[in-house]
C-alpha cells in the first residue's frame, strides 16, 4: 500500500487511521512492531505521534534519539504498553541490544515503532513503513507500507 501525504498533519492523520488498524490487528505471541525507514526529518517522528494520538496517548510524542527508547501507558486491552524507538544512534551494523530491545520485543501486549529499523537487522516480522519526500515539496511525503509478518494488517484508508 501506498499513499501521500501534502502537511504533517495529514501524516499525524495517517497514524491515527493506522493505530485504528493496529488495535483491531490484536496481541500475538510477541510484541507488534512497525519499523519505520526513511531519510532524517522524512516524517517518521510524526506519524509515531500520529500512531500515538489514535491509541489515545495524549503525551507528547518526542523523538528519543538520545535515549533510544520511550514507553507510554495505553488504556486499551491492546497495546497495554507503546513503545517508541529510534535506533539511529546505534551502529548501523546491527549488534546493540543492550538497551533491553528482546525484552520488549517478548511482551504480547506492546506495539514497538521502531524508527531506522534497518539498524536492527535481526528482525524478521514487522510492519514496514518507508517514508520519503518528494521532490515537489518538503511537505509531500510518500509513504509505503509493507507487511513481513505472518498476520497481515489490513488497513482502510
Amino acid at each position: 500500500m501506498e499513499i501521500t501525504t501534502k502537511s504533517a498533519t495529514e501524516t499525524a492523520q495517517f497514524g491515527q487511521k493506522l493505530a485504528i488498524a493496529l488495535t483491531e490487528w490484536g496481541s500475538g505471541e510477541r510484541a507488534r512492531v512497525i519499523g519505520l525507514s526513511g531519510e532524517l526529518g522524512s516524517g517518521k517522528t510524526t506519524l509515531v505521534g500520529g500512531i500515538a494520538q489514535g491509541l489515545g496517548i495524549t503525551d507528547r510524542i518526542l523523538s528519543p534519539t538520545f535515549i533510544i527508547v520511550r514507553q507510554y501507558e495505553c488504556s486499551g486491552d491492546f497495546p497495554k504498553i507503546f513503545y517508541h524507538m529510534d535506533l539511529y544512534q546505534l551502529d548501523p551494523n546491527g549488534g546493540n541490544t543492550e538497551f533491553g530491545i528482546d525484552e520488549i520485543l517478548t511482551d504480547p501486549l506492546a506495539l514497538v515503532c521502531i524508527e531506522w529499523i534497518e539498524r536492527f537487522p535481526q528482525l524478521s516480522e514487522y510492519v514496514d513503513i518507508s517514508i520519503a519526500l518528494t521532490q515537489q515539496s518538503e511537505s509531500v511525503h510518500t509513504i509505503s507500507v509493507n507487511s513481513r509478518s505472518t498476520q497481515s494488517i489490513i488497513l482502510e484508508v
